[in-house]
């Protein structure tokens, strides 16, 4: 793993050992500026006017809509797989809440504002958190109540899943549609020694069991510093480090932080669905005892 994502680690276990900033779901705000890391609110809040849209995600666990924009720095480089920004690339995501349409209920509709994120690249000013700076702010631009320091830790932990992407996930929306999930290089990510302990299948909650592959005796458990600093989000973002670790070693791999939160993914036996030389995958996250994302991959 890279020397400063280790450091980066180590920091958010220090920041955030006493506290519980590490949520995107905090919901109290504070009176001030809208100013973190240097970045300012009113300096971009017209961004979705100016910038090119980028990609829209849905976040089960949050019941989230999430829009995000790319400057025209950050849009010309994010065009390659493997982008390196410049000085000036930024990037900024609204989340909305959502709500059923009456008139259409099996349908999700953004219903107001909840919150807004930037990434802002200066390779100088943001050494210590890989060159880019991290802000969020409240639906009025204001800040959350949260330690700032721990949150900007947390966030680029996070952001350190895709070093071959330059620590950004998005990645622009297509006609055609391709999984995320194959772009993302986690081979690389398991090859610098994320820790997966062997535990016997036994040893997890009844519910976890039933998700796992019949047979299963042992399960890849992550563990180490992402463990440790997870928060709702890492939940589905792990997602392809599982899945890669499932395809190399040929049983389940988990993150399992308690019989209430966890993300899976288990190897089947070949099925109708995949094509030749292919594995169907189950994938199961779990959050707050309630079941997000149930579905699965040929891979």
């Amino acid at each position: 793993m890279h020397m400063q994502t280790k450091k980066l680690f180590v920091i958010a276990i220090l920041l955030m050992s006493s506290s519980s900033s590490n949520s995107y779901y905090e919901k109290a705000s504070k009176s001030g500026p809208g100013v973190m890391n240097g970045i300012k609110f009113d300096d971009y809040k017209d961004f979705d006017k100016k910038w090119k849209l980028v990609t829209v995600r849905y976040r089960q666990d949050s019941h989230e809509m999430r829009f995000t924009y790319a400057n025209d720095i950050a849009w010309k480089e994010m065009q390659s797989l493997k982008p390196n920004y410049n000085d000036g690339a930024i990037f900024a995501k609204i989340g909305f809440i959502t709500e059923q349409d009456p008139a259409f209920p099996s349908s999700e509709v953004p219903s107001g504002t909840k919150r807004y994120q930037f990434m802002v690249k200066d390779k100088n000013k943001y050494k210590s958190t890989e060159g880019w700076g991290y802000a969020l702010f409240t639906d009025e631009g204001g800040l959350f109540k949260e330690d700032l320091a721990a949150k900007t830790v947390a966030c680029a932990a996070c952001h350190a899943l895709v070093p071959e992407r330059n620590f950004v996930f998005s990645r622009p929306m297509r006609l055609q549609f391709e999984s995320v999930l194959s772009q993302l290089n986690s081979k690389k990510i398991l090859d610098e020694n994320l820790p997966f302990i062997e535990k016997p299948a036994k040893e997890f909650s009844k519910g976890f069991q039933d998700h796992l592959s019949v047979g299963a005796t042992l399960v890849n458990s992550l563990d180490g510093p992402l463990k440790k600093n997870a928060f709702s989000g890492t939940l589905d973002e792990i997602i392809p480090v599982l899945l890669e670790k499932a395809k190399a070693s040929g049983r389940s791999a988990t993150l399992y932080l308690n019989d209430k939160n966890y993300s899976l993914v288990s190897p089947h036996l070949k099925t109708a669905d995949c094509e030749d030389e292919k594995t169907q995958f189950s994938i199961v996250v779990m959050f707050n005892q309630k079941l997000v994302r149930k579905t699965s991959i040929c891979k």
